[in-house]
């Protein structure tokens, strides 16, 4: 069992289990997002859902308030503030809910699948309309700490399409300067990037591996989240999107572990078998004893039910899993 000490940091406590409930959960639910909002994006959006209402009743005058929202944000009006504070509340139960393992928290009766498709292409094509450049194949279209994201990074996202190492990394970032970086031994969680990833599982030289890993925060660390992409060594790792399915290794120094969780787990996977070993054999010549053994566990997880889903679910167990380890609770895998 793992426990978050308020001195010591993450510790080790052996022999002791707790019942594990089933939880219905996609890991953003468990985080408090809305904390960590602009609240200048808060009004522009509260702004936006406004002007949508008007433009029931009158298309034009839609056109004109959606323009003013958009160039200066309009102060929220008392019903505004009553609606957001519901959604706050609502939002609150739903997460103390998600907690206790209650199928009702993540539920949605009301989801329609092919909404939200379009929703997302909407999204997608709105992003690209504010980005012009002179080079229509790829270009920049926004900066977030050190993940610089493009066009085909965009276009990855919309339905259909697999997540690619930077969709990832986007994440990985955000989860880290969002919500790590601003706890006490947050540090001691280490997200790994997957080129970052890729380039330690596939360097010739397995001597020299250990350079490649980040030291100053695994000097600190004690789990490493690794994205894991099942990429044939015999392929180029300098082309494009050449991988076969995403995974979520955890490293748990502590307990000399390497859990696995792959949304679609197969029990006749030979070449994957083979990247794992190779990864926990790397691992175990970069960061542990000689001595030590490195014990790879296979973790009972959801499974996805469709074939371009495995980077979302990669995304969803990392999110969830850092949700359990940052929430003062124990945490017994």
């Amino acid at each position: 069992m793992i426990v978050l000490d308020p001195h010591r940091g993450f510790s080790f406590v052996p022999n002791q289990h707790t019942k594990q409930e089933k939880v219905h959960s996609n890991g953003f639910d468990r985080l408090c997002w809305d904390e960590h909002l602009d609240p200048q994006e808060d009004d522009a959006s509260e702004s936006s859902a406004a002007a949508t209402s008007v433009s029931e009743s009158s298309t034009q005058a839609s056109d004109v308030t959606e323009s003013e929202d958009v160039s200066s944000p309009r102060k929220l009006t008392r019903k505004m503030k009553k609606e957001l504070k519901s959604q706050k509340k609502a939002s609150a139960r739903k997460l103390r809910s998600a907690k206790k393992g209650l199928t009702e928290a993540f539920i949605d009766t009301d989801f329609n699948e092919y909404t939200a498709r379009q929703q997302i292409k909407k999204l997608h094509d709105r992003i690209l309309k504010k980005n012009v450049s002179p080079d229509p194949t790829d270009f920049k279209v926004f900066h977030y700490e050190s993940v610089a994201f493009y066009k085909s990074d965009v276009d990855h996202l919309v339905p259909g399409e697999w997540l690619n190492d930077n969709n990832i990394a986007l994440v990985y970032e955000l989860l880290t300067h969002t919500f790590l970086k601003s706890i006490p031994f947050g540090h001691e969680i280490l997200l790994l990037y997957p080129s970052l990833v890729q380039l330690f599982l596939h360097y010739p030289v397995i001597e020299e591996v250990s350079a490649i890993l980040p030291q100053k925060e695994l000097a600190k660390s004690k789990f490493l989240f690794i994205p894991f992409n099942f990429v044939d060594s015999s392929i180029d790792l300098e082309d494009a999107n050449n991988g076969d399915h995403w995974a979520l290794c955890v490293l748990s120094i502590m307990e000399k572990r390497l859990y696995v969780f792959d949304s679609m787990s197969s029990e006749d996977d030979h070449d994957g078998e083979k990247l794992l070993a190779q990864l926990a054999k790397r691992l175990q010549a970069a960061i542990f004893k000689p001595h030590d053994t490195l014990s790879v566990l296979k973790m009972p997880c959801d499974q996805q039910d469709n074939f371009d889903d495995c980077g979302v679910f990669c995304i969803m167990f990392t999110i969830y899993l850092v949700s359990l380890l940052i929430s003062e609770e124990p945490v017994d895998w």
